[in-house]
């Protein structure tokens, strides 16, 4: 057998404390990956939008997935109706960002009518993923006569209590020939339609004293269809600042249902969006929203 000399012991021993320190040595941190989906429904039809918000505390974002009852569903771009792609980039160009956003279509269509649980995992470019939203939710898409309940599209952080008690959400509603108020079954979505600073623990981040561009829709129900709530229909908003609500203005409908407004927030706080009918029937959507203060501008010597 051939003697291993001096120099060629100490090699082999050095190769062999490397492997050892490769074997063992502790893997990069990887990157935290958060986030939050404005638009789920635990209740889903026809086709609507999703607005979902990521942020990575270390690599850049790369792109956004959605899983059906665990297998990869469609995405379908809003500007191209006819277009569905399997995921959608949350920073533009793609992998640019470490706070991101990405709009898509969710089309329910595609689902039998049931229960179905829906995942929405967010990506970044160094392969970490983590998943910013995880529900059951019903797919209903058959015809009827009549609307069974009233529902309203939950945006980041929301929580939207009910009706008042003992009334009846379905009959025929009075937007054709009635007044703004007078929309039956009112169904109200609203959500943030900037990128924010960040969006923390279901919170969007903006920054304080900032105009944010809020948009959104009101539907009503007409002869038993749902149809767009007429122009200069009042949309109440309101601050709640320590359980205590405070007024913050109006905004008003514009055509085809659309809301658009611009708010500023001073300090955290809650959102609400409210609609009231003739009948009393509200419909609410609330956002979360915290603050940071604006960037510091360099004055140049």
């Amino acid at each position: 057998m051939k003697r291993v000399g001096s120099r060629g012991s100490a090699a082999l021993a050095a190769a062999v404390a490397l492997a050892g320190t490769l074997a063992v040595a502790s893997p990069a941190s990887a990157s935290t990956i958060s986030g939050a989906v404005g638009g789920l429904r635990n209740h889903a039809q026809g086709r609507f939008p999703l607005d979902i918000h990521a942020t990575s505390s270390s690599a850049n974002l790369a792109d956004a997935s959605l899983l059906v009852d665990g297998a990869p569903f469609p995405l379908e771009l809003q500007d191209q109706a006819h277009t569905r792609i399997p995921s959608k980039a949350l920073c533009d160009p793609a992998g640019s960002c470490g706070v991101g956003v990405a709009q898509a279509d969710f089309d329910s269509t595609l689902l039998g009518d049931g229960p179905h649980h829906l995942r929405v995992i967010a990506s970044d470019v160094d392969g970490n993923s983590a998943p910013i939203a995880d529900q059951d939710f019903e797919v209903d898409n058959r015809e009827r006569p009549y609307s069974p309940s009233v529902h309203v599209d939950l945006t980041i952080g929301s929580d939207v209590p009910g009706s008042p008690p003992g009334r009846n959400p379905g009959g025929s509603g009075g937007v054709l020939g009635g007044s703004a108020t007078s929309c039956a079954s009112p169904k109200l979505s609203m959500l943030l339609a900037q990128k924010p600073v960040r969006v923390r623990k279901g919170a969007v981040v903006l920054v304080r004293g900032k105009k944010y561009r809020f948009t959104g829709r009101l539907t009503c129900l007409v002869r038993n269809k749902r149809v767009s709530a007429p122009k200069k229909t009042k949309i109440q908003i309101f601050a709640i600042v320590k359980g205590r609500t405070a007024p913050k203005g109006t905004a008003l409908v514009g055509s085809g249902g659309r809301i658009v407004i611009r708010l500023a927030s001073p300090s955290a706080r809650t959102l609400e969006f409210r609609f009231r009918n003739v009948d009393g029937r509200i419909a609410r959507v609330r956002i979360k929203v915290q603050t940071v203060e604006p960037p510091r501008k360099h004055k140049h010597r």
